[in-house]
């Protein structure tokens, strides 16, 4: 990611990279550091590019020092990180002097007064700095051999790069170390930081469940103006409701210029990052300039994710060059595809969710098709799966009231279209009410909310009796003939079309994704004033009982294909014929099949 950020014609002038002295007055910070393996890897495409433009090898010492005492800040709210961190970037140069490095433990906690700090979360009010009083164990401090030495930079606006890997720990988890009280408090102190920042558009991009939504507002306060953001991000930046204030912030063209999107699709290596097991992207965003107006954005996806950093290296050259238009080089690696400002402003970038980044733009068109509407404005799409565990447990028999569920997403179980109730519910203790109501919501039609790609067969299903769910949620049509539409949109959601919808909206892992209430509710649908209903609830009655084929095995299903062709009949705009392309697409994802190896011939 350094070197991407970094390419070698960066915003160095002068002698360039071969001016140590130079070098060493950038200011490049990562405001969650953790150990500092960005930090160095950063130093390392530093003093690699002074090398290759020719620096002299009498300031290379001089160089190393001044990266590490003068250009690198690293904040982090844990201490035990950021000596690990200090420890690592002294590593070749144990001279260096602790004491002079920026090396930020950041408060994090509550003092003997009550004042609260959350950490960097604080730089975006201005209030980051060093607060007199703080125990040691909350005051914010500059790591040192001998001690901590309060002292605390003011780095807005000032910044040349920021990178950074943000945790994306969960709400209800994080903070953990503190004592309880002390983590009440921090979390009201998130709160009103959110609601206290002055930007409108990073107010709305944070979210407090997420805690990574405060980074990206944070590196834009960080950035001068011809600085660039570099981060690695859960793929889900990508797609989720919950990151489109995120993702306006990047493609704010006041503010950026987007430049590149790479997503691992090798299920070798899903990530960048280690310790985790979801999907990553890389971000690359640039101050926008008079050359950068009006350029597109790449997204690269990767069949071969580089295990070492020695083929990373030749990773960012293939990938610089296809920035240039060259793509011969990245072609051993993964695909390219572009896309325009318009195409990501206000929306999700869902060319990220695959290899072959063509089905992206069937959803796309599929969107625009004025017979197709969002199933959210159609139907009541809820509740989701984790409403109903609050309220309900699984009975052995059946209970009066008679309340059954869809509760599993078994494979072996849902093989056709149609299906029944796998488990009987009770109400908990004290949610009889609220179960009551949830019941209430119960349909025919059932969106799965997870599913492993490679084993699914049926991602809508159609229950005779209504029913809830836990690995399904509910949709119920608004008006009209509920029955026949709900059959009709089932037979839809399980053509190419619908499954192409579904891998749109993928959340978290791409091969075991997540759906949220909010993108099961993009999910486009037949309007039953622009679309024959009545021709897809007859196909279901036709072929409800029949087992279709797993998505690997989806090119060669011919009830998939008959359905297609239904499909494609009763919605205006579909051409059928472009079915079996999207087919053998879709089977040859990565993401799809979930094949360790890339796909290769001979």
């Amino acid at each position: 990611m350094a070197e991407l950020a970094m390419p070698p014609d960066w915003l160095v002038s002068g002698n360039g990279w071969a001016d140590a002295n130079q070098l060493t007055t950038l200011k490049v910070c990562d405001p969650a550091c953790g150990t500092g393996t960005l930090l160095m890897a950063t130093a390392k495409v530093i003093e690699g590019r002074f090398r290759s433009a020719g620096g002299s090898q009498d300031d290379f010492e001089m160089l190393h020092l001044g990266l590490i005492e003068d250009a690198l800040y690293g904040l982090d709210i844990n201490r035990h990180a950021i000596h690990l961190a200090a420890c690592m970037l002294t590593l070749s140069a144990p001279k260096i002097d602790y004491n002079k490095m920026n090396l930020y433990n950041m408060q994090h906690g509550v003092n003997v007064t009550g004042e609260t700090r959350a950490g960097s979360l604080d730089i975006l009010t201005n209030s980051a700095g060093y607060m007199p009083g703080f125990a040691p164990d909350t005051s914010q401090r500059r790591a040192s051999a001998q001690g901590y030495d309060i002292d605390a930079p003011d780095l807005i606006g000032a910044c040349d790069l920021v990178i950074m890997n943000p945790p994306f720990t969960r709400n209800d988890i994080r903070n953990r170390n503190l004592p309880e009280d002390v983590r009440k408090k921090v979390q009201q102190h998130e709160i009103q930081l959110a609601n206290s920042v002055d930007d409108p558009l990073h107010r709305s991009a944070i979210s407090q469940s997420a805690i990574d939504t405060f980074f990206t507002p944070i590196a834009d306060d960080l950035l001068h103006g011809s600085g660039t953001l570099a981060m690695v991000n859960p793929f889900t930046a990508c797609t989720a409701p919950a990151a489109a204030g995120k993702r306006k912030i990047l493609t704010d063209p006041e503010r950026f210029h987007l430049e590149l999107v790479v997503t691992s699709h090798d299920n070798r290596r899903i990530n960048f990052s280690e310790n985790t097991d979801i999907h990553e992207s890389l971000i690359i965003a640039r101050r926008p300039t008079s050359e950068s107006q009006g350029k597109p954005t790449a997204f690269v996806s990767l069949a071969d994710n580089p295990a070492s950093a020695s083929e990373a290296h030749y990773l960012a050259e293939a990938i610089q060059q296809a920035l240039t238009g060259d793509v011969t080089a990245l072609a051993n690696y993964g695909t390219i595809a572009w896309r325009s400002l318009e195409q990501l402003r206000n929306r999700p970038w869902n060319v990220a969710c695959f290899y072959d980044q063509s089905l992206a733009g069937v959803y796309d068109k599929l969107t625009e098709n004025p017979a197709l509407a969002p199933i959210g404005n159609l139907a009541a799409v809820e509740p989701e799966g984790r409403r109903a565990r609050d309220a309900f447990t699984q009975a052995e028999q059946r209970q009066n009231p008679d309340i059954r569920a869809l509760w599993l997403h078994k494979s072996s179980r849902q093989t056709t279209m149609r299906t029944s109730p796998d488990r009987f519910l009770v109400a908990k203790k004290g949610r009889h009410d609220y179960a009551r109501y949830l019941w209430s919501k119960r349909s025919h039609l059932l969106l799965a909310n997870r599913m492993w790609l490679n084993l699914t067969q049926t991602p809508a299903v159609f229950s005779d009796e209504p029913v809830i769910g836990s690995a399904f949620v509910p949709a119920t049509p608004l008006s009209g003939n509920q029955r026949a539409i709900c059959k009709a949109w089932c037979v839809w959601l399980n053509s190419t079309a619908g499954i192409i919808c579904f891998l749109n909206t993928r959340q978290k892992k791409l091969t075991y994704p997540s759906f949220s209430l909010d993108g099961l509710r993009s999910l486009p649908v037949p309007h039953p004033q622009h679309c024959d209903i009545e021709g897809l609830a007859a196909a279901y009655d036709q072929y409800a009982s029949q087992a279709l084929k797993p998505f690997p095995e989806i090119h060669n299903d011919p009830l998939r294909d008959a359905i297609d062709k239904i499909v494609s009949t009763a919605v205006p705009g579909l051409e059928y014929e472009s079915c079996d392309q999207w087919r053998n697409s879709i089977a040859l994802e990565p993401s799809v099949n979930n094949e360790k190896e890339p796909f290769r011939l001979g």
